[in-house]
């Protein structure tokens, strides 16, 4: 555990309004995916039988009763978001390099945001983030977090099988 113990250290000397967001916005998202497999409505089969949230169907179902207008802070969330989305990361000559994500003409503005947020959690979970600050105010990648988690909170409000399995409290198990 030494080297593991070595990057919590490194991990633990980032911001700590940062790091919450972080925890944050992991849990959220965690258990949002949890809560759309859980709703068996918006949950899929991949080709090795394991259960998948169906975004694209989550996204297709509250497109119509989805409003970025509703209120200030959505808005500005939603615009943030599109206007300075998250990279990803391919590969160009042997070379792990930042691009752009790539959208088909005809993808909506949730579809595309969906994405984002998707991006956002791949970008932090796989690793890439974590050589980036999240400092509160001067940090685009805490910008994104909190913007997502935003969506997030507003998405749970649209759909309600959804927002049950999100809310249901935790069971030990025995």
């Amino acid at each position: 555990m030494h080297l593991v113990n070595q990057f919590l250290d490194q991990v633990n000397q980032t911001h700590p309004v940062g790091m919450e967001m972080v925890f944050k916005f992991f849990v959220t998202f965690s258990r949002f995916e949890f809560a759309l497999k859980s709703s068996i409505v918006f949950a899929k089969s991949n080709k090795y039988n394991s259960a998948e949230p169906d975004w694209k169907k989550f996204i297709n179902t509250i497109n119509g009763s989805f409003d970025k207008n509703k209120h200030e802070v959505l808005l500005n969330a939603v615009t943030s978001i599109l206007n300075n989305p998250p990279r990803v990361q391919r590969f160009a000559s042997n070379n792990l390099i930042w691009e752009s994500q790539v959208f088909y003409k005809n993808e909506s503005e949730i579809e595309k945001l969906g994405q984002h947020i998707r991006d956002i959690r791949n970008n932090l979970f796989h690793g890439a983030k974590f050589e980036d600050s999240f400092q509160p105010e001067i940090s685009r990648n805490y910008d994104l977090l909190h913007n997502a988690l935003v969506v997030l909170d507003e998405w749970l409000q649209l759909e309600d099988r959804v927002r049950s399995c999100f809310l249901t409290p935790f069971h030990e198990e025995h």
